[in-house]
């Protein structure tokens, strides 16, 4: 049975999150959204959202590999358009860099412009294939280190913080009054 393009295009989910992690000690090595073409006027939220995010991630792996792991490489979809950026903490401050426009082919004519995503999602598998191997010696070293005293060097510096945006609180409507005294 084949499906006409108006029961495709009703089928897509509203969004997509992706968070990557390693086996075993399952630590999230990137955040990734997917969203529909119809959340656009969110894009610059959802983006920013996402970038917070990995700046938590990129935390995190920076104090696991004793400031070894510096960089996280990430997507972002909106539709059948994306890219891949690098997200990479110089002293104090989050650079994020595009390194690659992202599309999925809608149509027969697109795909020999497909190859430059192909080879793009290649970069990000040797990519997330090195960071893995960085924090699994790290982690040896680390259980090393649980059991044989080493005195060492590698003490990561303090990292910036990141502040993440408040959520919006239920406005109240008017005329409705909280009692104090009645609770």
């Amino acid at each position: 049975m084949e499906q006409n393009e108006h029961e495709i295009s009703q089928s897509q989910g509203r969004k997509i999150d992706l968070l990557l992690v390693t086996k075993g000690r399952e630590l999230e090595l990137a955040s990734n959204e997917w969203k529909t073409f119809h959340s656009k006027h969110l894009i610059l939220q959802q983006q920013s959202k996402n970038l917070r995010c990995n700046a938590a991630i990129l935390n995190n792996l920076y104090i696991s590999s004793k400031g070894k792991v510096s960089t996280v490489m990430a997507v972002d979809f909106v539709g059948t358009i994306g890219y891949m950026y690098l997200l990479v903490l110089k002293g104090n401050v989050y650079v994020p860099t595009v390194i690659q426009p992202l599309f999925l082919p809608t149509d027969m004519s697109q795909l020999p412009a497909f190859i430059g995503t192909i080879k793009g999602l290649f970069v990000w598998k040797d990519f997330l294939e090195e960071q893995v191997r960085i924090l699994k010696l790290t982690t040896m070293k680390q259980k090393l280190g649980d059991v044989v005293y080493m005195p060492t060097t590698d003490d990561c510096e303090a990292l910036p913080m990141i502040f993440f945006t408040p959520k919006r609180t239920r406005k109240r409507s008017i005329g409705e009054v909280y009692d104090d005294d009645n609770e």
